[in-house]
């Protein structure tokens, strides 16, 4: 399935993803898009070109805040969203990204398409980057994207959250399997 997305109010790629399937075509319009997104399925997200699809990310609203603080509750409480054993779900550190790469482990194995996220830019992020991969992101491929004037806490371009930390409940190694990203 294929879903054009133009840059108006009512349009918003956060929308798009909800409402997509997987493997779906996310195209959008050139255009300046104010939000911060949360990617969690394996879908691709295709801007027009980087120099005229761009995400101006941040600063959060309090309002703004609560509305991602809400979204990021509801995804994890419904499986949706990948987090190593011990990371905090609220993502502290890293709100704000431009985009927050956290599907949940195996949503992007599979034979079907690559998740990608292509032909943007990536602009205003205070707190968690230009884009954020966390854990589970196989197969995530990123290309001819621009990310300028982000901030984070790790970095203001492209990062990734601890790649393997020491699990707090069985004290052995978990790993955000984050193998494959291209």
């Amino acid at each position: 399935n294929v879903a054009n997305l133009p840059p108006r109010a009512n349009c918003s790629i956060q929308a798009a993803i909800d409402a997509a399937n997987r493997d779906d075509l996310i195209l959008l319009d050139p255009g300046i898009y104010k939000e911060n997104v949360i990617l969690y399925k394996r879908v691709r997200l295709q801007g027009a070109g980087a120099k005229s699809t761009v995400i101006q990310a941040g600063p959060l609203t309090p309002e703004e805040q609560v509305a991602w603080d809400a979204k990021v509750a509801a995804l994890e409480a419904a499986g949706l969203l990948g987090l190593v054993d011990g990371e905090r779900a609220d993502f502290y550190l890293e709100r704000g990204a431009g985009i927050m790469v956290a599907p949940a482990e195996g949503e992007f194995l599979s034979s079907g398409t690559r998740p990608r996220i292509d032909g943007l830019t990536i602009t205003g992020a205070l707190k968690g980057g230009g884009i954020f991969v966390n854990a589970f992101a196989r197969r995530l491929q990123i290309s001819n994207t621009r990310l300028y004037a982000n901030q984070g806490s790790f970095g203001g371009g492209k990062i990734g959250s601890t790649p393997s930390r020491e699990s707090v409940s069985t004290a052995a190694f978990a790993a955000s399997l984050n193998r494959a990203l291209l």
